[in-house]
Parts: structure tokens; sequence; C-alpha cells
């Protein structure tokens, strides 16, 4: 059973405000009818693995979530969660890089479903670890060519045993 998602804040002018996300695909605020996520989507492009929706408040504000390998809800530039300022990560060149090795990995080293298994968790790491962190370049680069090799690792070592 999916679970709601609460989170609560205090608007500019002082009034405190709920903001209720169930299962992932309604949204309320302040205990209001639940409408669809889909009523509030963005056009604004972010990356491949996230979507902006825009929830307007009574007063005009804004409060965005954005949701995909997370689900993040931000009012003025503040992510609720943390109480730190929001950035929009943009997924590197070398974590697509990687999708593609993983992918053309996959024909000849473990076939089938297990390897696509395989790279579907690479990409999902991968992602997570470039969009999702709060460390530096260098140190994502180095976590991300280290899941690259792990999965690798583990794509050939059951591609063996898949052929013993």
């Amino acid at each position: 059973m999916a679970k709601d998602d609460v989170f609560n804040f205090v608007r500019n002018d002082g009034t405190p405000t709920q903001l209720v996300v169930h299962k992932k695909k309604t949204v309320s605020v302040n205990g209001s009818q639940e409408r669809p996520l889909t009523d509030f989507v963005s056009k604004e492009k972010l990356n491949p693995f996230e979507v902006l929706y825009n929830i307007p408040l009574d007063n005009g504000e804004i409060v965005q979530i954005y949701y995909g390998l997370g689900l993040r809800v931000v009012y003025n530039g503040i992510d609720i969660s943390t109480g730190k300022p929001h950035v929009n990560n943009k997924v590197p060149v070398l974590a697509y890089v990687l999708f593609v090795l993983l992918y053309v990995e996959h024909f000849f080293i473990c076939k089938g479903f297990l390897g696509l298994l395989y790279v579907f968790l690479g990409i999902v790491l991968i992602a997570r670890t470039t969009v999702h962190s709060d460390k530096s370049m260098p140190k994502k680069v180095f976590q991300v060519i280290l899941i690259y090799l792990v999965i690798t690792v583990f794509m050939y070592g059951f591609g063996k045993l898949l052929e013993w």
C-alpha cells in the first residue's frame, strides 16, 4: 500500500500550509479536494528522469514538485524536506556515455532479461547519483565510474555463469 507524502511549510505571509501527495498520483493543499498531478505538469525541461509539477496556492504562489528518481517539494527555491536551496541538477555527459556502454555491453556479456535488468539497475543508480547528490563533480564522477564497473563485473560474472 502506497503511503501519502505529507509536506508542511509556512508561506511568506505566515500561513501554515500542508501539501499531501497521495500515492504519487494526486495532490491536495490544506485538505482541499485531491487533484491529479498530471493537471499541473510544467512545460519546463529538466532532465530525462524528472517531471516538474507547478501546484498553485490560493494566494497566487506556486509550490513545485519534482518527481522522478525521488519526490522533492520546493517552495520559494527551498527544498522543504532538507531546508536547503534547490538546484536543478543536470545529468552529466559521462552518465549518458555510461548508459550507452552498459546497453552495448549487455549484448556481448550477459544477454537476455538478466542483462537488461543489470542495464536498468545501472542506469537508475548512475542517474540517481548524478542528479540527487550534493557531492562535488569529481566525487560524482568517481561514484558513477565505480557503479559502472561493479555492474559490468556482475554482468560478466553472471554471463559466464550462464554459459557454464
